[in-house]
């Protein structure tokens, strides 16, 4: 009885452990998210701004400072599986991302695959014009 009691510990610490390292892998691919899309949300149109006075980003711009920031973020265990993904609408830049987390005990257990794929979404909003609202609603 002992035996099978250490078995269904061991088999649930390993459960614990894989699940842990899913989460964790999530969270740092949401701040890789969130920080892409504000440092991308500086991305201003001069010519908008300084022409007509109004806060406008730069798509082009704003994709290439949330590729660079992406690229500058340490993923550790994370692998991405597909392109980063950069959306701007008006004065909001939207980040997608998707990679693949290893899993450390899933590998051993024959029919479960040994990486899980996690995705995360950040948006973030320049500053608008004096008197203007900011929507707290997500464009993207």
């Amino acid at each position: 009885m002992v035996p099978v009691g250490i078995l269904v510990l061991i088999i649930l610490a390993a459960i614990a452990v894989d699940s842990a390292v899913t989460f964790l892998g999530q969270r740092q691919l949401e701040n890789t998210a969130t920080s892409a899309a504000t440092d991308a949300a500086g991305a201003l149109s001069y010519s908008g701004f300084y022409r007509q006075g109004h806060v406008a980003l730069d798509p082009m711009t704003a994709r290439r400072v949330a590729l660079a920031s992406v690229a500058a973020q340490s993923l550790g265990g994370l692998a991405l599986s597909g392109p980063v993904q950069v959306e701007v609408v008006g004065r909001q830049v939207c980040v997608s991302l998707d990679a693949r987390v290893h899993r450390i005990f899933g590998q051993s257990v024959p029919g479960i695959s040994d990486t899980t794929t996690v995705r995360a979404r950040a948006s973030a909003t320049a500053a608008g014009d004096i008197g203007t609202v900011v929507p707290h609603r997500s464009a993207c």
